[in-house]
């Protein structure tokens, strides 16, 4: 029997279709749809079936808009229609729609606020360069580089984790309260943020056992074999994600979940797919490099709201 009708076969069959994902392809579903980090997840993962549709028939929908008028009725009306089947002759085969969760574990993290220190105020930057160089810069450009430069390694020497503090996260920040640079900031902005940086120290956390964690999703899943094109897949799986979201699909917001793409769109393929070289990833042995290549797959495919799950034979 090819993959794809056997794949189908378990997933439809109750008593198999918990083994059709794995640990991996779980925890990568996870990761996709809500934020894993803040929420602290962790294993064993496990997958509840609420309702899970066969065949699902996905054709593209087209739209009319207009208006007419009657004999005697000079003032008309609208006209809407949305008609199927006359789009894009492109096939789109959802083999399953599955709406339910998946429970992972996390570890509740609970901590007083024991420390609070000054680590530098923002007036400092300059002082500093006076101190070291006699003057501030004459040319505006060198005196920002000066300043920037400065104020990223005082921020960094106050963070437990500094390499976080990219170059782009903090020219995120800086727009995020409005300063175009740091020169601006310093210049213009003091009046309307905090003047100094501040460290602020945590308790142990007084976590306890692991609890379940219910994270409510809704997947369309595509079974296709090795041989299968990635772009394709790709291409079909955002118009899939688009047609069914018109048709109502979606996944309520739960308050505390910080919610990524909890719709998701699931790739089940055979696991020998990522033995193909052109996989990025390394390892010592097959099943080393089947899971660094299906992790470095998940890191940009995530972000999409796309996950695959890759099944033994």
């Amino acid at each position: 029997m090819e993959f794809v009708d056997a794949a189908l076969i378990k997933i439809a069959d109750s008593a198999t279709r918990a083994t059709v994902f794995d640990q991996t392809a779980l925890e990568q579903m996870a990761a996709a749809a809500y934020d894993s980090t803040a929420l602290a997840l962790q294993g064993p993962y496990s997958a509840v079936f609420d309702q899970l549709e066969l065949g699902v028939a996905i054709s593209s929908l087209g739209s009319v808009e207009g208006n007419f008028r009657l004999p005697g009725n000079p003032t008309g009306g609208d006209l809407h229609l949305q008609f199927a089947g006359l789009g894009t002759l492109l096939p789109m085969r959802a083999d399953a729609l599955w709406t339910g969760s998946i429970v992972a574990r996390t570890t509740p993290m609970q901590s007083r606020i024991a420390t609070v220190r000054i680590r530098f105020a923002l007036e400092d930057i300059d002082a500093a360069i006076r101190k070291d160089l006699g003057a501030l810069p004459a040319d505006a450009a060198a005196l920002e580089a000066e300043r920037r430069k400065r104020l990223l390694a005082e921020m960094r020497a106050a963070m437990s984790e500094p390499t976080l503090l990219t170059d782009a996260a903090f020219d995120a920040w800086l727009a995020g309260i409005g300063a175009e640079n740091v020169s601006d900031l310093l210049v213009y902005h003091r009046g309307t943020l905090a003047s100094g940086v501040l460290q602020i120290g945590f308790t142990p956390p007084a976590g306890g056992a692991p609890v379940p964690t219910t994270l409510p999703i809704a997947a369309a899943i595509m079974i296709r074999d090795k041989s299968a094109s990635v772009a394709q897949l790709l291409m079909e799986s955002k118009m899939l994600r688009e047609q069914l979201s018109e048709r109502g699909i979606a996944v309520p917001a739960v308050s505390g979940l910080p919610a990524r793409n909890p719709f998701l769109v699931v790739w089940l393929v055979p696991i020998a797919m990522f033995d193909d070289a052109a996989w990025p990833g390394l390892g010592g042995n097959q099943n080393a490099q089947r899971t660094s290549r299906r992790n470095n797959a998940a890191a940009w495919l995530g972000p999409e709201g796309i996950v695959i799950a890759a099944l033994a034979p």
